[in-house]
């Protein structure tokens, strides 16, 4: 009312009154204090918004409300000399980032000792998302570019809020836009942790294996002997487990970049030019050259992808320290190929590629991706690891990435002459998993699959799989009035 805003108004013009108040010995700046007042509140208050009873606020909802309390402090510059956009900003930026990330980053676990703030809630929410949701129902949706709980026959949906309403394009828009670049490199950072700790059950699984993968090695292409081979490995559904929620966090974290591009190119449009035609003149820095590393910091900052994942090497270069280490990770293209002979994940149908997603619920368009990621990885960091220098970084992940379509391959069509309770339901789905590999590898090409998979054979997978839909799904149909937010998916 008129008498609250004169109150204001009379407050306001009192802290222009005097520059500075002396108290005995002390003198105190008014305005200063109000600056810093107002930073301590509104921070209190983005902290209090983006917490709710069972996880955070849904990024767009957040952004809408912070962009309002913003526009009402805005106001007070009408009455005060005080940057209160600065101030703002300042009190969004040390509340958007914390030492509890910076552990993250060094792999040390948090202990809830450091002043928890906004990226640590958002960090643990979506870490719970592609480390523990997944097995839940929670799938990536290629089509619709966001992870999606579809509704399957014969299954509840999993508790909590459907995964649309967090991972989308447009909320993950709004997430990045809230953090900033920092903030999206905290939460990388704490994604690619998760990764590690992947690879580490990866690791235990191929050395329990190893044996058994030097006779896979020498017999892979003999019918009778490899049939045999292939019976005795074991863990093959955690090995696949893990490398599907690595697929998924490669997949957040691509969404992430690209929300960050479209962020960074809507707020600095000349900026994002420079940097990216700046970056497409350099190399891919595979050696880690000092030269480099200011256009990576800036591609990164401008979610551009870079061909020499840093973060990913570097948890590569942690896990070959000795040279058993090496001569296991050389194997890993047969290990990934030998998964596809489980059963218990790939002939369910959970693993059978649904169209209407362009993907399978089991996650096995994750698991082509992580596959591709990975060894392509390692074979950079082995060949890195070789004595002398490196005249062709990507050679050995050329290497193991045909390696791996081709022992697939061979697996894959072993599994067309069975027959009776051991027959494959799912094999056009198979297929497609090595087809996936081949299109999201920088090492192999269409070539390659070709020369191990007949084309028609491949082409005839899609084709069934496309032209017959499952009867007992019906297939989700978006329209303009119908978003992700749809209690259908």
């Amino acid at each position: 009312n008129a008498e609250y805003m004169g109150g204001i108004r009379n407050l306001c013009a009192s802290f222009m009154t005097a520059d500075t108040i002396t108290v005995f010995d002390y003198k105190l700046c008014p305005r200063e204090i109000l600056a810093k007042t107002i930073q301590g509140k509104f921070a209190e208050i983005v902290l209090f918004l983006a917490r709710v009873s069972d996880g955070i606020a849904r990024p767009s909802v957040l952004l809408d409300r912070v962009t309002a309390y913003v526009h009402a402090f805005m106001q007070i510059e009408s009455f005060v000399d005080v940057d209160i956009q600065s101030t703002l900003r300042h009190a969004l930026i040390t509340h958007t980032f914390s030492n509890a990330l910076e552990k993250q980053k060094q792999g040390i676990e948090d202990d809830g000792t450091e002043a928890r703030v906004v990226v640590d809630y958002v960090a643990q929410f979506y870490a719970q998302f592609v480390l523990q949701r997944i097995v839940d129902g929670v799938m990536y949706s290629p089509l619709y570019g966001a992870f999606i709980t579809p509704i399957l026959p014969g299954r509840l949906a999993p508790p909590g809020p459907p995964a649309q309403n967090f991972l989308s394009e447009p909320e993950l828009r709004a997430l990045v836009t809230l953090l900033g670049p920092t903030g999206v490199d905290a939460l990388d950072h704490y994604l690619v942790n998760g990764i590690g700790k992947n690879i580490l059950l990866i690791k235990k699984i191929l050395t329990a294996n190893q044996p058994i993968c030097e006779e896979l090695v020498a017999n892979y292409h003999a019918d009778e002997p490899a049939g045999v081979t292939l019976q005795k490995f074991t863990q093959l559904q955690q090995l696949v487990s893990s490398v599907t929620t690595i697929g998924n966090i490669c997949f957040l974290r691509a969404m992430l970049r690209k929300a960050l591009s479209e962020a960074v190119e809507v707020a600095l449009p000349f900026v994002s030019t420079v940097v990216k035609t700046a970056f497409s003149l350099y190399p891919p820095n595979y050696q880690r050259r000092s030269d480099l590393l200011a256009v990576d910091l800036m591609a990164k900052a401008c979610g551009l992808s870079l061909s020499a994942d840093p973060l990913l090497l570097n948890v590569c270069v942690q896990v070959c320290s000795t040279q058993t280490d090496v001569q296991l990770w050389a194997r890993l293209p047969f290990h990934l190929a030998a998964c596809l002979s489980c059963s218990a994940h790939f002939n369910t149908p959970a693993a059978h590629y649904d169209a209407t997603f362009e993907g399978s619920p089991a996650g096995c368009h994750a698991f082509a991706t992580a596959a591709a990621t990975i060894v392509g990885a390692f074979g950079i960091t082995l060949e890195s690891l070789r004595e002398g220098p490196a005249e062709k970084p990507t050679r050995t992940a050329v290497v193991h990435s045909r390696l791996f379509v081709e022992v697939a391959s061979v697996i894959a069509m072993r599994m067309v002459a069975l027959s009776g309770k051991m027959q494959h339901r799912e094999l056009p789905s198979l297929f497609v998993v090595i087809d996936k590999f081949v299109q999201a590898s920088e090492y192999v090409g269409v070539e390659v699959l070709d020369s191990s998979l007949p084309y028609p054979l491949v082409l005839s997978s899609y084709r069934s799989l496309y032209e017959t839909p499952r009867p007992e799904q019906r297939p989700l149909q978006l329209t303009p009035e119908t978003t992700l937010d749809d209690p259908n998916f």
